[in-house]
């Protein structure tokens, strides 16, 4: 059996501070220590000796919470006479005033020594002073705390993964929010399934060539989140020593919306190229746009609805079932029509979140839900006249509310659609014009042309050279070439004109003839202009029309005309035109020659025929002329007095007619007259002649055989009666005539009654 002096002085030579107990629980005595103990905890031997192991140190209670630990070492040892190990024992030392001496930490071995019978004589520990391990450790711990804190408070999504097995190994807050997966999920997820499946392949290329040897790697790729939504991201990855060899960090920044921007503005470029081409159709170019919007927003589906006469017709729709467009086909707009009926008749943006339960798609929603479209945005596409033109749509499978950057593709397709709709319309139109205007200018053989004052060059049109009879490419598409094809003896006369247009900016309209290849001659009417720019004339623009037919018809209707005037002039009858008002429009030489001299004028046209009647005319002309208007196309007789040049009247019988114009309405009086005075005359002789003869007959009914007493009387009856005596009814028929004429009448009846 050893003493506690030859252990002692065992542990003595000891480097690894120790002490011995006495094994008497609870108190374990301290029985001895070595020179290294009292070195490491700065302690004396005789503050040590005799007194119980836990309350022989100096102590702060309230920083050395390890205590237990040490009760439960000496409880096992005693126990199973066994070694126990406290691996990390915290103490902070302190002196004998209880100043803090600094932080330790401690390995301590506690080991029984047994006596001969197998008891526990005395219980030993050995320290060993782990302070500036553990310091060490937890510096690395800090660091790699702060490491993580920065990782985990990065605003860009960031993971960490074993290259072999591809298992997510570390997630921070925001892979989790962007992405919707809790950390726990994370764990239980390999990088494969952050791609698309089309994608996957493309991946363990880059694994292969890139990740497993360790190479920094950066690209664009596509990725999906727990809800399914696919974005765009660019990933940076390189190893993580720091986790292990076979560790390597991702960092993901999420550039849908901005490579979404670049891919729509490049989508948008493509189709306004597209669109600018004539030959392509506007079907063609919608269903291009539409395509592309739908690559970009897989969950979106698009539609087009051309809005005409009130309602709706599918223009392009290519992810919409056809037994939806099918139903809609046709739909009349209205405030309650659904998306797309409704924004064309409101004429604004409809946003229905929820098809099921909105009011606005009370008619049409069950078929809308068999075809699982759950959510329907539309815009109306106006034109700058305010016409609705066609709506735009987005449906979704899903009940959802737009986000912002889903608005401003309403919003940019809005507006494209605005323009090559538009567009397409004003070009449309414009192309019927244009061809509608070539071939109104090939009909009335009319052609425009252009001269550039700079450079000294022509354009025309195609009728233009139709015209001049030449070939484009043999035309001298300059100001000489085509004064070169005017007739020579007009060539001055045009070149005038046109220096005169230059010098005055006054238009000019003028008469040209040119000379076609052949040698025909043809007639033109030109107009010229002039274009300004920044107040300098910098071009002139004109147009000329073929007028030869007309000028051949003119001729001769020049020509059929004074034919038909010099006939006219040859009639003996009168032919005169006036207006409704009476006033001259035309007359002919022999209605000059007989009333000219009424006016004193060699022209007396516009004035008043009713100057050459006679007063007691005026009033039957006047409502003969009024008949005429009031029954266009009927012809009424009159006889009119006229003033002779020689004295007396001169009497005319006329034909009075009343010409319409292209639309009916009276417009002139066309009067044919003759000159009846001789016949009057010879009218009245007769009238006379037959009195004479009546008279004779009763003369001799009454008179012959009669005495001559009785003709006395008769002689004296038929002088002026007496005043107050009524005259003799046997003579009242002689009373009218004068008296020569009835001493003619009294020397027939004489001469008779004595044959």
């Amino acid at each position: 059996m050893s003493t506690i002096d030859e252990i002692a002085s065992i542990y003595q030579a000891s480097p690894t501070p120790n002490l011995i107990l006495k094994p008497d629980a609870p108190k374990f005595t301290v029985l001895a220590v070595n020179d290294a103990f009292l070195s490491a905890t700065q302690t004396t031997r005789s503050s040590l000796i005799g007194k119980s192991v836990f309350n022989a140190f100096p102590t702060d209670s309230a920083s050395n919470f390890d205590i237990k630990n040490l009760h439960q070492a000496f409880d096992e040892v005693l126990k199973l006479k066994k070694p126990h190990k406290v691996k990390n024992y915290k103490y902070i030392l302190v002196d004998a005033k209880l100043k803090s001496l600094g932080l330790r930490y401690w390995r301590i071995d506690t080991f029984p020594l047994l006596d001969q019978k197998g008891d526990v004589e005395f219980v030993v520990q050995t320290l060993e002073d782990i302070t500036y391990v553990k310091l060490a450790e937890e510096r690395t711990k800090l660091a790699q705390q702060r490491d993580f804190d920065l990782f985990n408070f990065s605003p860009v999504p960031m993971w960490a993964f074993d290259i072999n097995t591809l298992r997510i190994l570390a997630a921070n807050d925001a892979a989790q929010m962007e992405y919707g997966y809790t950390l726990s999920e994370f764990l239980h997820l390999t990088v494969k399934s952050l791609r698309p499946a089309a994608d996957v392949p493309a991946m363990m290329e880059v694994i292969e060539s890139k990740i497993k040897p360790g190479l920094y790697n950066k690209e664009t790729v596509r990725h999906i989140t727990k809800s399914g939504k696919i974005i765009d991201v660019v990933i940076e990855s390189k190893p993580l020593p720091s986790w292990g060899m076979d560790v390597r960090i991702i960092v993901a920044l999420d550039i849908t919306a901005k490579k979404r921007l670049a891919d729509l503005e490049s989508l948008e470029k493509k189709v306004l190229e597209l669109s600018s081409t004539s030959q392509v159709l506007v079907e063609e170019v919608l269903s291009y746009y539409v395509k592309g919007i739908e690559s970009l927003f897989p969950q979106m589906h698009c539609a087009i609805m051309q809005v005409k006469y009130g309602r709706l017709y599918n223009w392009v729709s290519i992810s919409l079932p056809t037994a939806y467009t099918a139903h809609i086909e046709g739909l009349l707009i209205g405030d309650r029509a659904g998306s797309c009926g409704t924004a064309a008749f409101l004429q604004e943006r409809i946003i229905v979140t929820d098809i099921k339960n909105d009011i606005r798609w009370l008619e049409y929603r069950e078929m809308a839900l068999k075809s699982n479209l759950l959510a329907c945005w539309s815009e109306p596409i106006i034109n700058s006249s305010g016409e609705v033109m066609a709506t735009f749509a987005i449906y979704y499978n899903e009940v959802m509310q737009p986000d912002e950057q889903e608005l401003k593709v309403i919003t940019r397709a809005s507006s494209l659609l605005k323009v090559i709709l538009e567009s397409r319309q004003n070009a449309d139109a414009l192309k019927e014009t244009t061809v509608l205007m070539a071939q109104a200018q090939q009909l009335a053989h009319f052609g425009n042309w252009s001269w550039d004052l700079q450079d000294n060059t022509v354009s025309w049109s195609d009728t233009l050279f139709n015209i001049y009879g030449v070939k484009k490419e043999e035309f001298n598409a300059t100001f000489e070439g085509y004064l070169s094809l005017v007739h020579r003896k007009d060539q001055e006369l045009v070149s005038k004109k046109i220096q005169s247009v230059i010098s005055t900016h006054e238009d000019a309209e003028f008469e040209e003839r040119i000379i076609r290849p052949g040698g025909e001659v043809r007639y033109l009417r030109s107009w010229a202009k002039l274009k300004f720019k920044n107040g300098k004339a910098v071009k002139m623009i004109g147009a000329c029309l073929d007028i030869t037919e007309s000028k051949k018809i003119q001729k001769k209707l020049l020509s059929s005309e004074s034919r038909l005037r010099s006939l006219v002039d040859a009639q003996t009858n009168y032919v005169i035109r006036t207006d409704l008002d009476g006033n001259y429009t035309y007359y002919n030489k022999k209605y000059r020659e007989d009333f000219g001299w009424l006016y004193g004028e060699n022209d007396f046209l516009g004035y008043s025929s009713m100057n050459s009647v006679s007063a007691h005319s005026y009033k039957p002309a006047m409502e003969v002329a009024r008949l005429c208007i009031q029954n266009p196309n009927k012809v009424y007789q009159i006889e009119i007095d006229k003033p002779h040049k020689k004295g007396g009247t001169r009497s005319t019988l006329w034909h009075f007619i009343v010409l319409t114009d292209s639309d009916g309405n009276p417009s002139e009086i066309q009067c044919i007259g003759v000159d009846i005075t001789e016949r009057k005359k010879a009218e009245d002789a007769i009238k006379q002649h037959n009195v004479q003869l009546k008279e004779i007959a009763w003369a001799q009914t009454h008179l012959v055989r009669a005495p001559l007493a009785r003709i006395l009387a008769l002689v004296d009856l038929l002088k002026e009666p007496e005043p107050g005596m009524p005259a003799n009814p046997e003579v009242l028929h002689y009373l009218h005539l004068s008296a020569s004429e009835l001493d003619e009448v009294i020397r027939r009846i004489i001469d008779k009654s004595f044959i």
